[in-house]
């Protein structure tokens, strides 16, 4: 029936019939194809209240179609019984999520991936009241995902002192654990950048991670070298950073790194990743936007 480019009258009748089955997988198929075939949900609240999480499942995406209805029927299931329900409704409110709505989402008392998908929802929203709860999400759960809506709070200046400082202090021991010759994550690396474009940090703070940023180009590792690099030509392009990495030994670590020939190559779970240049040459590009 997912073949069928429309439904008949007859036909439409026996997947309306089959919302009553006894068999959850057949009730959640109907609501599918009733969904598919843009047909008005006569029935989709009340699958809402189905005993299969999978038909309730079904329910929501059916409903997401349909507007505010759909935002409604998302927020109402916050308090299923089965988190995939929630992640679901999560899902479904992506960029639609409030504040209020997302912080008892990120509580240590919900399932993690009710909490991972709360803070997918609120990726890049800019809130300081989500600041604090964020980073107890990362200290618990420390995943790219959980990192990067972080410090999208860091960045934006709405993360408070205490919040910014605990975070660069773990940020900063993680690199520092990262030992030679493994290499420090690219994702680490990239992170610094967010503490030096906060514009609520001090000086003195974002100084320091510049000084990080200048011991990573000195790194075993040459993709950390590369990385550390590219970090510091993205602040040196940028008016609002520029001055920060407009330092005499910003220029010195760059031009010693100049000569370094090495294509950093880094194993990956599905095969290898390179870089487009070589340490060197990043290094030059990066001189060459703090001295234009």
């Amino acid at each position: 029936m997912h073949r069928l480019p429309t439904l008949a009258p007859g036909t439409r009748a026996v997947i309306e019939a089959a919302l009553d089955a006894s068999d959850a997988s057949i009730r959640a198929v109907a609501l599918r194809l009733i969904g598919q075939h843009g047909l008005p949900p006569p029935r989709a609240r009340d699958a809402l209240r189905d005993p299969s999480p999978e038909v309730r499942i079904e329910a929501l995406r059916m409903l997401a179609k349909h507007g505010p209805a759909g935002h409604d029927a998302a927020r109402s299931a916050f308090h299923d019984s089965d988190a995939e329900v929630v992640v679901e409704a999560l899902h479904r409110l992506t960029g639609a999520l409030t504040v209020d709505e997302a912080l008892p989402l990120l509580s240590k008392e919900r399932d993690p991936r009710v909490v991972k998908a709360a803070v997918s929802a609120i990726q890049r929203v800019k809130a300081e009241p989500l600041a604090a709860p964020l980073f107890e999400v990362v200290r618990r759960l420390d995943t790219h995902n959980n990192w990067g809506a972080l410090c999208t709070q860091i960045s934006g200046g709405v993360a408070p002192r205490e919040v910014r400082e605990a975070a660069l202090e773990l940020l900063l021991s993680r690199i520092e654990g990262q030992a030679a010759p493994t290499g420090v994550s690219w994702l680490d690396v990239r992170r610094l950048e967010s503490f030096v474009r906060a514009s609520n940090a001090p000086e003195s703070e974002r100084a320091s991670v510049v000084d990080a940023l200048v011991r990573l180009t000195r790194h075993r590792d040459a993709f950390t070298r590369y990385d550390a690099a590219e970090v510091i030509r993205g602040l040196a392009v940028d008016h609002a950073t520029r001055r920060f990495v407009l330092r005499d030994d910003v220029k010195e670590a760059l031009v010693a790194l100049a000569p370094d020939t090495a294509m950093p190559v880094r194993s990956t779970g599905t095969g290898g990743q390179s870089t487009a240049w070589s340490v060197g040459r990043m290094a030059e590009k990066a001189l060459d936007a703090l001295l234009s």
